[in-house]
């Protein structure tokens, strides 16, 4: 039963965190200050896909990170001979 009261807790704690991050964004999302007028651009127009296949390079290539290891642990368990 004390267990119970502690995940209860944790929850509502958890929850309530969660509950007041939100509040505090949206309330800061109403206070900030526009964009000045003279703010120059960061990029020129039209780059957006150099930054995309950037990304998917990145994303790709960390996928083959993750995946590379099990793959072959797969193959070298695959490949010893069993022991029955």
């Amino acid at each position: 039963m004390k267990g119970l009261l502690y995940f209860v807790a944790y929850i509502a704690l958890f929850f309530g965190a969660f509950l007041s991050l939100i509040w505090r964004d949206r309330r800061k999302r109403r206070m900030r200050k526009p964009f000045p007028v003279n703010l120059r651009l960061l990029r020129m127009p039209n780059t957006f896909g150099d930054e995309s296949s950037k990304i998917t390079k990145a994303i790709c290539s960390g996928l083959l990170a993750m995946l590379a290891p099990m793959l072959l642990a797969g193959g070298a368990l695959y490949a010893s001979p069993s022991s029955t």
